[in-house]
């Protein structure tokens, strides 16, 4: 469980991933359209580009936008580590049920709920290493899936930011249920 005192050595952590990653891996990308009109079917506003290209600028997009997340959620950890929720930052040998390699990956769990995947280029293990746990796997009760989405996941960790003594795994609940219109 992570302490106040060690929400310092988490945020230089961060700050150092941050410098290095720099200012073009969170900058703005323009999102490729894809049109029949042009020769590949895909445009980036007035010129056209390979469909190669494309994806590698959706996936540009997609990992810095995770990137970006993960440093805005240090602020709203600070809160949860300061009053007083079970935040721990775990890395697991073999993590199921996950659809992407989770290797050498840090899990942020919040009260046993584990909120976010971070790659070792948004948060270097080495640097966080005094205070990340290395677990077996994500089986264990107080660190595994516990069927909450995101919506319920950030309106969990919004409130506990705010309020100490919350039940946020119920809070986290509520939210699980998908609106069909919004599918």
């Amino acid at each position: 469980m992570l302490k106040e005192s060690d929400l310092p050595l988490l945020i230089k952590a961060s700050l150092k991933s941050i410098e290095t990653n720099g200012a073009s891996y969170y900058a703005w990308k323009q999102t490729p359209s894809h049109s029949d009109e042009s020769e590949t079917g895909w445009r980036i506003g007035d010129r056209t580009v390979s469909a190669e290209y494309a994806g590698r600028i959706y996936q540009q997009k997609m990992t810095s936008a995770y990137g970006e997340r993960f440093a805005m959620s240090i602020g709203v950890v600070v809160g949860l580590v300061k009053n007083g929720y079970n935040i721990r930052l775990v890395r697991f040998k073999n993590e199921k049920n996950v659809e992407f390699n989770t290797k050498g990956w840090i899990i942020i769990v919040v009260e046993s709920m584990p909120i976010f995947h971070i790659p070792p280029w948004d948060l270097n293990p080495i640097f966080v290493k005094k205070i990340l746990e290395n677990l077996d796997d994500n089986m264990s009760e107080d660190v595994k899936y516990k069927e909450t989405n995101k919506v319920g996941e950030f309106t969990a960790m919004l409130q506990g930011s705010l309020t100490p003594g919350l039940d946020l795994l119920s809070i986290a609940k509520k939210f699980n249920e998908v609106d069909p219109a919004r599918s």
